[in-house]
């Protein structure tokens, strides 16, 4: 599965993780992040998913990611 965002998402991400890791508050990046993906992919992902919730996946993620390189 390929999934491709536009360079204006990526910029969005960008800034909201740097945001995140000097506020130290991912709820705002969570939100970039589900924005830059259509509902297709996201019902795609879901399915790919163990528990089907894509939201879930990235609270978890966000929350072992240490906060050291936004890229």
């Amino acid at each position: 599965m390929e999934i491709f965002l536009d360079k204006r998402a990526v910029r969005q991400i960008r800034l909201s993780a740097t945001d995140a890791v000097e506020e130290g508050d991912t709820e705002s990046l969570r939100e970039d992040i589900l924005e830059a993906f259509t509902e297709d992919q996201v019902e795609e992902i879901e399915r790919r998913l163990d528990n089907g919730d894509f939201f879930e996946f990235l609270t978890d993620t966000l929350m072992e990611w240490s906060g050291d390189d936004v890229d």
